[in-house]
């Protein structure tokens, strides 16, 4: 789909912009105006999403799911863990957004600027976190020592309490899944036995290129 100048809303040239700070994601205009359309009721359907972009939805939202921008609605087991998602491109489809990223979205369609840490700290405010200010350098800890986007349990245990939030480190980890932040891969239970700790999916979209 060619992006047309004259007539694109300037929150969708910013999305599209901002974009690029994603190591993994090509500026796309097709996934901006897709995540632009979502951000406001934090999903959107397979059929809005043909309706917008037409024989390129399909793609985009393959490249929002991969970035775990948005997560289908449908599972395996009726969990919201993203490893139990599946990701079906037909109509009567949904795509959620997760919370950290409508943020990421939002704040992106204003200022053109992907900023991990700014959502976090807006984000764990609303949701009443007293030590807020202490999760954005957690979280940049965290992406900094996941491997293939994935931490497990020990070292999450370990930076919570390096980060002064070791008196409520079980309550952290369930506010880090209810931001979107990361969820539990259940699907490698290999990889769960080998940790001998269970094993958390990091939201993609908090890396930034390094470029």
């Amino acid at each position: 789909m060619e992006r047309p100048e004259a007539d694109t809303p300037v929150e969708e040239q910013n999305i599209e912009k901002a974009l690029k700070y994603l190591p993994d994601a090509s500026p796309s205009y097709p996934l901006a105006r897709l995540l632009c359309n979502a951000v406001c009721n934090g999903k959107i359907s397979y059929e809005e999403a043909r309706r917008l972009l037409g024989d390129e939805a399909d793609e985009a939202v393959l490249a929002a799911n991969y970035l775990r921008l948005l997560i289908p609605v449908r599972s395996t087991n009726d969990s919201m863990n993203w490893s139990d998602a599946v990701l079906l491109l037909q109509p009567g489809e949904i795509y959620k957004m997760p919370n950290i990223v409508r943020h990421l979205v939002a704040d992106a369609s204003i200022t053109g600027i992907w900023d991990p840490e700014g959502a976090v700290r807006t984000l764990l405010q609303e949701m009443g976190e007293p030590d807020w200010n202490l999760i954005p350098a957690l979280v940049r800890k965290v992406c900094a020592e996941a491997i293939a986007y994935k931490i497990n349990g020990f070292k999450l245990d370990r930076m919570c309490r390096e980060a002064g939030l070791g008196s409520k480190v079980g309550a952290m980890i369930l506010e880090l899944k209810g931001a979107g932040i990361i969820s539990p891969k259940l699907d490698d239970f290999a990889e769960v036995q080998n940790a001998r700790s269970p094993i958390y999916e990091v939201n993609r979209s908090l890396f930034l290129s390094r470029d």
